[in-house]
C-alpha cells in the first residue's frame, strides 16, 4: 500500500501542460525527456493512462486526446515522440514502429469501459499539424488507426503483424541479420498477441458507428490467434520472424516480452493458451528466468 501511494503521488506530481496541444500530460521523463530531449512514445502515454483512469479520469482523457494529436495528418501515422512546441520526431530510427496504435486502442477501451464516457469518442482533436486542417473526433482517429494497422502495417508470410522499425522493443532489429529485410518482411509475435487481446475491445467500442469495421477487427483477431499457434514452441512463445533466412528469433531461449500478452489474454475462445499450456508457461518463466536471476 505504501508503494502504491508513493507511485501514485509521483505519477500525478509529474503532470505538465503542453500549450501546443492545449492539454495536460504525464511526461515520459527519464533519459527520454531529460537526455534525448524528446517525449513520448504514445505507447508510454497509453500505459500512463491505465492507472490514471482510476486515479484521475479527467486527466486520463486529456492524455488520450493529446496522443491523438500525435497522428501525422498526411498519412495517419502515429509519431514516435514529440518535443518543443508541437514538433514531432521519429528519433532517427523509429519512422514506422508497429505497436503504437495498439496501445492507444488499449487506453481508450480501458477508459470508456471504466468510466462509461463515450463522449470521448466524439471529442475533436486535430491531427498534426494542428493548424493545417479540421479537427477530427477521437472515433475517427481510432477508425483511421485501425485501417493503418490493417492496411499499412499488415501481416507477413506467417500471418503475424509486421515488426517494421520496432514493436515495443525499440532495439528488436539489432538482432536481425539483415535490418532492411527485417523492416520489410519481419513479423512480431508480441504485437500479434496484443492484437488478439485489444482488437475485440476496439471492435466493441466502434461497433455502434462502424459495424463493418468492428466485424473486420474481430476476424483479424481470430486470424492472428490461429497464426500464433505455431509460435508456441514447447512451453513458451518465440519472439519474432525476421524472414531473412535465419531461424525464428527466440525459438531457443525465452524472451519475456512474448510471454506476457498470452497470460493477459487468458484462455477460452479469445485466448492464446489453454489451462495446461498456461501452467507450463508460468512454470517455464519461473524456471528459466526467475530461478536463475540473482535478484
Amino acid at each position: 500500500g505504501r508503494e502504491l501511494a508513493w507511485h501514485a503521488s509521483q505519477l500525478l506530481g509529474s503532470v505538465g501542460y503542453r500549450e501546443y496541444f492545449g492539454r495536460h500530460v504525464v511526461p515520459q521523463g527519464s533519459a527520454y525527456l531529460y537526455l534525448h530531449g524528446v517525449d513520448g512514445a504514445p505507447r508510454d502515454l497509453a500505459l500512463f493512462t491505465l492507472p490514471l483512469v482510476y486515479l484521475r479520469p479527467a486527466l486520463a482523457r486529456e492524455v488520450i486526446e493529446l496522443a491523438c494529436g500525435l497522428v501525422h495528418r498526411d498519412d495517419d501515422r502515429l509519431s514516435y515522440s514529440f518535443h518543443g512546441h508541437g514538433f514531432l520526431d521519429d528519433a532517427l530510427i523509429h519512422s514506422a514502429p508497429s505497436d503504437l496504435y495498439l496501445f492507444l486502442f488499449l487506453a481508450v477501451s480501458e477508459y470508456v469501459a471504466a468510466t462509461g464516457d463515450r463522449a470521448l469518442l466524439e471529442a475533436p482533436v486535430s491531427p498534426h499539424p494542428a493548424d493545417a486542417g479540421p479537427a477530427l473526433p477521437v472515433r475517427e482517429h481510432l477508425r483511421r488507426g485501425a485501417r493503418h494497422l490493417l492496411d499499412t502495417i499488415g501481416t507477413g508470410e506467417h500471418g503475424l503483424l509486421r515488426v517494421q522499425t520496432g514493436d515495443w522493443s525499440d532495439g528488436i532489429l539489432l538482432s536481425a541479420r539483415d535490418r532492411n529485410l527485417a523492416v520489410k518482411r519481419g513479423e512480431s509475435v508480441p504485437n500479434s498477441q496484443m492484437a488478439v487481446y485489444v482488437l475485440p475491445r476496439l471492435a466493441a467500442l466502434l461497433r455502434p458507428e462502424e459495424p463493418a469495421l468492428a466485424d473486420e477487427l474481430v476476424r483479424k483477431a481470430q486470424a492472428l490467434q490461429a497464426a500464433l499457434r505455431p509460435s508456441l514452441t514447447g512451453d513458451f512463445f518465440l519472439r519474432a520472424y525476421f524472414n531473412d533466412g535465419s531461424a525464428p528469433f527466440g525459438a531457443d531461449h525465452m524472451h519475456l516480452e512474448a510471454q506476457v500478452w498470452p497470460l493477459i489474454a487468458g484462455g477460452g475462445g479469445g485466448g492464446l493458451l489453454d489451462e495446461a499450456q498456461r501452467r507450463r508457461l508460468l512454470a517455464a518463466i519461473a524456471a528459466r528466468l526467475e530461478a536463475r536471476s540473482p535478484i
